[in-house]
């Protein structure tokens, strides 16, 4: 059974959290020792068959998609492609390209590296090789990512998929934790990444894109989705400094006279 287009994309955008970010205020990150841990599947699926809802439904749960063994020494790109034959060749092209580029560069460690530059950079904490010696730790733990569309000629999206938590490493409690679930037009991730690439609206238009177009657009996306990764805690420690101003002045206007 299909749902609505705008119906499942409204539910994609929802981001539950799982846990409070009252009080991150007083856990602020800045000169801190913090050891990034992360896991993420080898390679993104690719697929131009899909529905919206086998991404949110229960047709096709997205954490128990597992990606074929390859004998080709390619990494496992997830792929399903329409029945049309017209379609399938030209389908087959452009993933020949993705595959190509992809036998050439790990998209999941350029997503990570991004996402930990990002994450030094926006909390200004120091990053460790271990657990042991951090005073924080920062859970990426990625269950999905890659880009799909309905069919070959309609709207080509990007979606990650992931969990995200903060942990404080002197008693082991998580502070934070939330579920990240994020679907945008890969032309919409492409601009907010400073990578603009035309003709990227639809599956068909990759099979004309150049290794050098297709490596761009993958970098381009992954750029995207390691700020899609480091924005909930970002949001999250703001909220916590907003509610933590207002109880100071709430408390000083009750002691006012």
């Amino acid at each position: 059974m299909k749902k609505p287009l705008l119906y499942t994309l409204s539910l994609l955008f929802l981001a539950t959290s799982c846990l409070s970010s009252s009080k991150l205020s007083s856990h602020d990150l800045v000169e801190k020792t913090v050891f990034i841990s992360t896991e993420i599947p080898d390679a993104p699926f690719a697929d131009f068959n899909m529905t919206i809802y086998d991404k949110v439904g229960n047709e096709i749960p997205v954490f128990q998609r597992q990606p074929e063994p390859t004998t080709s020494g390619l990494p496992p790109l997830v792929v399903q492609t329409p029945n049309v034959i017209d379609e399938e060749v030209e389908s087959t092209s452009a993933h020949v390209i993705i595959d190509s580029v992809l036998a050439d560069k790990s998209m999941s460690d350029e997503l990570l590296r991004f996402a930990e530059a990002l994450s030094i950079q926006q909390f200004r904490f120091e990053s460790v090789e271990t657990e042991e010696e951090a005073d924080y730790k920062l859970d990426l733990e990625i269950h999905d990512y890659g880009i799909g569309a309905d069919s070959w000629t309609t709207t080509l999206f990007f979606e990650i998929s992931a969990t995200v938590s903060l942990i404080d490493q002197r008693n082991g409690k998580t502070l934070w934790q939330e579920e990240v679930h994020d679907l945008a037009t890969v032309t919409k991730a492409l601009l907010h990444a400073g990578m603009p690439q035309e003709d990227t609206q639809i599956p068909a238009l990759l099979a004309e894109k150049s290794y050098e177009e297709i490596d761009d657009l993958l970098t381009g996306l992954a750029k995207y989705g390691a700020d899609q990764l480091t924005l909930p805690l970002r949001e999250a420690y703001r909220q916590s400094t907003i509610r933590e101003e207002a109880e100071l002045i709430d408390n000083e206007l009750t002691v006012l006279p």
